[in-house]
């Protein structure tokens, strides 16, 4: 891998963001006319949030059905269950039920309760794996809690077995909200400065929170899915506040992406900065390539 210097970024109008150090770009960046091509791309977006019932304007025009597949790293509204309209209306953006459309939740999608309301939309629990072309999804629900022992417990061992067993596929990708990575190789990678917040002690199964965190329990099995030769990425949505785009590889070859949209800060929430990911998948030569990609730049080419 090589950094691309920033000049040429902002030329491109792809990948620039608060906090730079931390974004290595391809040196083959994907180009701009494949973002209108339809069914071509994967497209990526956290933290997107901008009333309690509604998402960032600027993503409300998009066309969805153009891409390929849609990942949703939660907190879409600030209230998404307060009132079963607001479903209603993310509905309409993403479609919700499709195959192609996954949704990992987070605190401001799930802080009122009504969860069913979102399992009844997607026809799916808030946690679960799919597979598409080589392609193995691995939706997770970071929201959980210890008093939701049973859950822990199912998530962890569908999780587990999905790591036994993958073998066909190209990679493992995992989609959730809150950055519970944090202390994989926390000195080399130091996310707090990025991240809207660490939620490192979250306790991934029943047992005591110091011997079920994420880089104890989950992370070694990550590795060894890595080293039979399928690439990992852990796809996180909780950014934005600090910085809009985060990557960093591990020692061990795993990807953790951050993405999200500003909040707070920027008058009319229209910071010149707020990214996506796209994502191009080739499933013939097994290759998976992503880009950040400002959300005025895919307005402007898609409509928004």
């Amino acid at each position: 891998m090589r950094l691309i210097p920033f000049l040429f970024l902002l030329i491109l109008g792809l990948s620039s963001c608060r906090d730079p150090q931390y974004i290595v770009v391809r040196p083959d960046p994907i180009p701009p006319d494949t973002l209108v091509q339809e069914k071509k791309g994967i497209i990526f977006i956290g933290h997107c949030y901008y009333r309690p019932d509604r998402i960032a304007p600027r993503l409300e025009p998009i066309d969805y059905s153009r891409f390929s597949q849609v990942w949703l790293g939660g907190d879409l509204c600030s209230e998404t269950t307060k009132k079963q309209s607001t479903i209603t209306y993310l509905d309409s953006l993403f479609d919700l039920g499709a195959s192609t459309t996954h949704w990992a939740v987070g605190n401001h999608d799930v802080r009122n309760g009504n969860v069913e309301w979102i399992t009844e939309a997607t026809g799916r629990e808030t946690y679960y794996t799919h597979h598409e072309k080589g392609l193995t999804l691995f939706v997770m629900n970071t929201r959980l809690h210890k008093t939701e022992c049973e859950e822990l417990e199912a998530q962890y061992a569908l999780f587990k077995q999905v790591c036994d067993t993958i073998s066909e596929s190209s990679h493992l990708i995992l989609l959730m909200h809150n950055v519970i990575w944090s202390q994989v190789e926390p000195s080399l990678n130091p996310v707090w400065p990025s991240a809207n917040g660490t939620f490192a002690s979250w306790r991934s199964r029943c047992e005591d929170s110091l011997t079920s965190q994420f880089h104890r329990v989950w992370y070694p099995e990550l590795v060894q899915v890595q080293q039979r030769g399928i690439q990992v990425l852990c796809i996180t949505g909780d950014f934005g506040q600090k910085a809009t785009a985060y990557e960093y590889e591990s020692t061990d070859g795993v990807w953790f992406l951050g993405n999200g949209l500003n909040k707070g800060i920027i008058p009319n929430h229209r910071d010149p900065n707020d990214m996506v990911i796209f994502f191009k998948h080739d499933p013939e030569t097994r290759s998976l390539i992503w880009q950040f990609v400002k959300v005025d730049l895919l307005g402007e080419l898609l409509g928004g």
